[in-house]
């Protein structure tokens, strides 16, 4: 399709003007052969293709939008400049910050609106998904320590420690919930608190770690006095000096009786005088 541009303004009354104009002081003739001449002359326009003068639209809009961008962006470095300044308050800080965000949502195109929507949601959605892991962690964190101590004092009290919570502080460190498995050798999905020992090989000799539970890991303790016999009941035995060192809590079967300690005389009875409390001395 063809369009006619006219570029002289109010061509058509030009030429009729000049030639009527003219006519009349220079004959019929004349006038009329002048008069054609020169309107004709004037008041031809250029003709546009489709794709032309799609392409003067274009270029005026991109000029138009560029103009908008810059006084935009201008607009967003104002505000920016203002709040880096560290005087005022913070409400004002806030009035800004606020102000700022409504100038570039006001001026976004449709694709970087969908594209500010879509971040604004995938930012919302991951801190979602952090505070719920904290909670998570959090609750992992105190079922693993509760059911770890209730497991290991339930095995000191079971294997007479005289005092389970020493137990608990011994072993919790090397102990850790695992997942069972079942007699098939595949995982039950049950977790359970298992203890690493350090133990020695009877027939190597080497020191080598092994996995117990925490009813076996007490049993071991048990069974090895001359490494924790402090931590249980009978292996507390009568040694040099203990009646001094025990303030008379001896019992008639040669035993300590711990019950009748305080604080103060168990560790000063464990370092004068370790033997009573069926441990090796310290060299």
């Amino acid at each position: 399709m063809l369009y006619w541009v006219n570029l002289l303004a109010s061509f058509d009354g030009e030429g009729e003007g000049q030639g009527e104009g003219a006519g009349e002081s220079q004959g019929e003739g004349a006038g009329e052969s002048q008069g054609e001449g020169q309107g004709e002359g004037q008041g031809e326009g250029r003709v546009f293709t489709q794709s032309e003068l799609n392409k003067f639209l274009a270029d005026d809009r991109r000029k138009t939008e560029a103009k908008h961008k810059s006084m935009v962006e201008k607009l967003e470095q104002s505000y920016q400049e203002a709040l880096q300044n560290k005087t005022i308050s913070d409400g004002d800080r806030q009035e800004l910050e606020v102000q700022l965000e409504d100038l570039r949502a006001r001026h976004r195109t449709k694709e970087q609106q969908l594209a500010y929507e879509k971040k604004q949601a995938e930012e919302a959605a991951n801190s979602r998904i952090s505070e719920l892991e904290a909670k998570a962690g959090q609750w992992e964190s105190r079922y693993t320590e509760s059911t770890i101590n209730r497991e290991l004092q339930a095995a000191a009290v079971e294997h007479d420690s005289y005092n389970p919570e020493l137990i608990v502080v011994h072993l919790k460190s090397a102990t850790a919930l695992e997942e069972q498995v079942g007699e098939d050798g595949k995982p039950t999905g049950r977790l359970a608190p298992m203890v690493t020992m350090t133990v020695k090989n009877e027939d190597t000799g080497a020191s080598e770690a092994l996995k117990m539970t925490p009813t076996e890991a007490v049993a071991y303790m048990k069974k090895n006095p001359e490494r924790y016999g402090g931590f249980f009941k009978n292996n507390i035995r009568e040694g040099i000096g203990s009646t001094s060192a025990t303030g008379g809590a001896m019992s008639g079967d040669g035993t300590v009786d711990i019950t009748k300690l305080s604080d103060e005389q168990y560790f000063k009875l464990r370092k004068e005088n370790p033997a009573a409390l069926g441990l090796k001395p310290t060299r």
